[in-house]
């Protein structure tokens, strides 16, 4: 049975003991850069662990407590499963211990264990006084309940406490998804001698195996897992919770910076807008007013950015609000995400809370839709944030769409499509295509159009014999491709109420109907053609036989006999009758029994017509296949 894995993150002021006391508990020196080994202080994050019991492995995240490296604090502690947090018996708690505390509870860390160090340095009685004190200024946070363990990383007291405290609250912490997209913040980049680019992060999602494809977002640089380390011992494997390196081909170092995201392709929308939940902290410097510039960590990320209330007009201390963040460079994040908010200037934690949409339109301050998609995505289930993205995409979406936009897996996804398409809330498209997918709500909306849309081409055009199914495609509100268009078209013709031809689309019952005007017009029309068989008129002919001057209607008029198969286009402004068609055609055939080739002199001869006639009848008949030409003239086919 494989172990547990949990990670565990130091936090407290600087220079409380968090590194000696991973010292003593693991036998590993975490400070592995010479400045920190010459200022006797945690610069940048150190990592790593030991085994709490044969079922359960602890990663250790040991964070600097200097408030000048509180970004390099936030950058691991985005991947805490449990916080061990550390107060020196000497001094008691610090700014940076509340500071990082405020940060672990707007991470969403709700197990740990309070660690009071130094304890061979002080009284037994001061030593009391220093436990009661921090559990009463602890007493309304996630610790409140959490043991409170003195210990001496100098003489070892306490450690063996200190251990069991830590696998007490481990073994409370439940599993992680192992079959959703892989999702591993990097926090850590850099490049070993006969190895190349390596990473490292904690792998939060998903099961990350040597030889698969990954991406690096939010460049989306294309990478290949050439192995994983997990606790210094190579696997081909790691899973969530597990501190991992990655030696990644066809990448180079110079492409990978700290706060990027390695992940499943196509799992993650790399934007700069998001929309998110955030709680002000009650000790909050600040009130977060619109247009308030920021710095936004989320992951192993810092970008700088600026809030845009939603729902409210300023978010006091202790208070939420909802807030699109638009930021200075471009991110990745997954629903939910936690992320913290700092002031730009001084810099101090002033917030933080969760992602709910991960590429946002801009959103309008009160906009009440917004704010009710917010509050849906926010407490809806998987199945009804699912059904949301579809309804809001008002087109349909394939897979990898619903993928990227939801962060749902593929397997989440089919499970949750299964009951919506069930419920009628969602309907599939897939008679002539791989399958896409379209919310109920869009998908009547389109096909109430295509009536609607319709009707009133054939009131406008009462003489054509429908709207094409370009014009109607390209006239709805809900975007189709052709394939998604048929099918509902066609659902609509085998349910009675459109008529579907090759060309055109028309309502059911519908007939063109030559009444007035158009009556006569095309009676004069077709009385015209056939006294001028091979010598057809064109439209300003007609308009001046018939004495109209509405050319637009004598031209609706021989497009509507062109539909009914009364006359026959051979050019833009050329038409001639089927009669006279099948007589040349007729002519052309007795012709040939008797010749083997024809030249255009002949045939204007044998139509009594001239070459402005008789060559486009001739290229009519290459064009049916009845003859071709070869050089001047022509032969049966």
């Amino acid at each position: 049975m494989r172990q547990k894995n949990i990670i565990v993150g130091t936090a407290g002021h600087i220079d409380h003991g968090k590194t000696t006391l991973i010292g003593a508990l693991t036998g590993a020196d975490t400070d592995r850069l010479k400045e920190e080994k010459e200022r006797g202080i945690s610069i940048d994050l150190g990592f790593t662990g030991f085994d709490l019991s044969d079922e359960i492995h602890a990663g250790i995240i040991d964070v600097p407590g200097h408030e000048k490296f509180i970004k390099n604090m936030l950058a691991g502690a985005a991947g805490v499963d449990l916080a061990l947090l550390v107060i020196a018996a000497d001094e008691g708690i610090m700014p940076q211990t509340r500071e990082h505390l405020a940060i672990l509870e707007l991470l969403q860390v709700k197990y740990g264990v309070v660690a009071i160090t130094k304890a061979d340095k002080v009284e037994p009685d001061w030593l009391e006084l220093v436990v009661e004190d921090s559990k009463d200024q602890l007493s309304d946070s996630f610790l409140k309940d959490a043991p409170f363990i003195p210990v001496s990383a100098i003489d070892g007291t306490g450690l063996d406490k200190l251990k069991k405290a830590l696998l007490k609250e481990a073994s409370k912490i439940p599993g992680k998804d192992e079959s959703s997209n892989v999702y591993l913040p990097i926090d850590r980049v850099f490049t070993m001698s006969g190895f190349g680019t390596v990473i490292t992060g904690t792998l939060v999602s998903g099961t990350l195996e040597t030889g698969s494809q990954m991406l690096i977002y939010p460049d989306k640089n294309e990478a290949r897992i050439r192995s994983i380390q997990v606790h210094n011992e190579k696997v081909e494997a790691a899973y969530p919770g597990e501190r991992t390196g990655v030696n990644l081909a066809g990448i180079d170092k110079e492409d990978i910076e700290r706060g990027d995201v390695l992940a499943t392709p196509g799992s993650l929308i790399a934007t700069s807008r998001l929309d998110g939940r955030v709680k002000l902290l009650p000790s909050s410097p600040m009130v977060l007013e619109n247009d308030t510039r920021i710095r936004f960590h989320i992951g192993a990320r810092e970008v700088l950015g600026r809030a845009y209330l939603i729902d409210k007009d300023e978010i006091l201390p202790g208070e939420s609000g909802l807030v699109q963040f638009r930021l200075e460079e471009t991110i990745v994040s997954r629903f939910k995400e936690n992320f913290v908010i700092r002031r730009y200037s001084p810099m101090t934690t002033i917030g933080g809370g969760k992602v709910l949409e991960n590429s946002s339109p801009r959103r309008k301050r009160h906009d009440s839709a917004a704010i009710e998609e917010l509050k849906i995505k926010e407490s809806g289930t998987p199945a009804e944030r699912l059904e949301l993205t579809l309804r809001l995409a008002g087109k349909p979406l394939r897979i990898d769409d619903l993928i990227e936009r939801t962060g749902l897996s593929e397997s989440e996804i089919n499970n949750h499509l299964e009951n919506l398409l069930e419920s009628g809330q969602v309907y599939e498209l897939s008679r002539y295509q791989k399958p896409s997918y379209l919310a109920a709500e869009p998908k009547n909306q389109a096909q109430n159009e295509m009536i609607e849309i319709t009707k009133n081409y054939h009131q406008k055009q009462p003489l054509r014999p429908g709207i094409s199914r370009a014009e109607l495609r390209s006239s709805l509100s809900v975007e189709l491709n052709t394939n998604e268009f048929n099918q509902l078209a066609e659902e609509l013709a085998e349910a009675g109420k459109l008529v579907l031809s090759q060309k055109y689309i028309k309502e059911a019952g519908f007939e063109v109907e030559f009444t007035g005007r158009a009556a006569e017009i095309k009676s004069g029309a077709l009385e015209f053609f056939a006294k001028n068989k091979f010598n057809p008129p064109e439209i300003s002919d007609l308009a001046e036989a018939l004495d109209e001057d509405n050319q637009k209607l004598i031209r609706e008029v021989i497009g509507a006999l062109e539909e009914e198969g009364k006359l026959v286009r051979l050019t833009e402004d050329l038409y001639f009758t089927e009669e006279a068609i099948a007589e040349a055609e007729e002519k052309l055939k007795e012709f040939f029994l008797q010749n083997d080739s024809l030249e255009l002199s002949q045939f204007r001869d044998m139509i009594d017509s001239s070459r402005k006639y008789a060559l486009p009848l001739l290229e009519y008949f290459d064009d049916e296949g009845l003859t071709y030409r070869d050089g001047d003239k022509r032969y049966l086919k």
